[in-house]
């Protein structure tokens, strides 16, 4: 066996065999020795996301994305999850506080994400033109950083729903859709909402959704009712 996983503080890195010792023939846990452990944590002991990425994974990741992802935790790790709590304060109790809090520390957050690239990474360079040029994969292993706080996609234009609202306007929409709706998305200026659960059905299974859509001349009617309606982290019934 020439090489072998790592797993240090829940990642897996690739290492050279001759740098481990196996705990057993057949296991894939290995310890690292002094020598190795030492070249690849930093003075504080933490290891760059870019040195823990899955064996599997790295030859697919990119020079651009690894320095990428690097900073990307720094942004998270110093910027974003220290003021979670204050974020999470800000919005509320309640429908009308929720839907009518904005916070300009977020603004703040989104012009400075921008500023370092940060932005609208959810769209694959090989599907679409209007995102950051990473790969689904690389932007995957950005999202699990993200994933670690609670503004951290918002700050970055990544977050749901509007991730799949751009990706559908971007691929469908017409160009006068796109100038009205796409662009202000890709921007960050406003936010879009995913209507789906319907009362009496389960409508994240499409064979159960009980709405209608009639094409009426240039336009379509939309008939039923829809009991949730979500963006972001925030939801509310009608």
């Amino acid at each position: 066996m020439s090489q072998g996983p790592r797993h240090i503080s829940g990642f897996y890195v690739p290492v050279d065999a001759k740098d481990v010792n196996a705990t057993s023939s057949c296991s894939c846990r290995y310890r690292p020795n002094r020598n190795t452990m030492a070249s690849i944590l930093t003075q504080k002991g933490h290891i760059p996301a870019s040195q823990r990425l899955p064996l599997l994974i790295e030859p697919f990741v990119s020079e651009r994305a690894k320095k990428t992802l690097d900073l990307l935790e720094h942004f998270v790790e110093t910027r974003c999850i220290p003021i979670d709590h204050i974020m999470e304060q800000r919005l509320g109790q309640g429908v009308q506080l929720r839907f009518n809090a904005h916070s300009e520390i977020l603004e703040e957050l989104k012009i400075e994400a921008r500023q370092m690239g940060f932005w609208n990474m959810f769209l694959g360079k090989k599907h679409y033109t209007e995102g950051a040029g990473y790969s689904n994969v690389e932007f995957g292993l950005m999202a699990e950083i993200l994933g670690r706080s609670f503004i951290a996609s918002e700050a970055t234009n990544n977050a749901a729903p509007d991730t799949g609202n751009m990706e559908v306007l971007a691929k469908y929409a017409t160009k006068e859709q796109k100038a009205r709706w796409l662009q202000p998305l890709l921007d960050g200026k406003i936010r879009s909402a995913f209507l789906m659960t319907e009362p009496r059905v389960a409508s994240s299974d499409a064979r159960n959704i009980e709405m209608s859509i009639v094409r009426d001349g240039d336009s379509y009617i939309l008939n039923g009712e829809v009991s949730l309606t979500l963006a972001s982290c925030r939801s509310v019934t009608w």
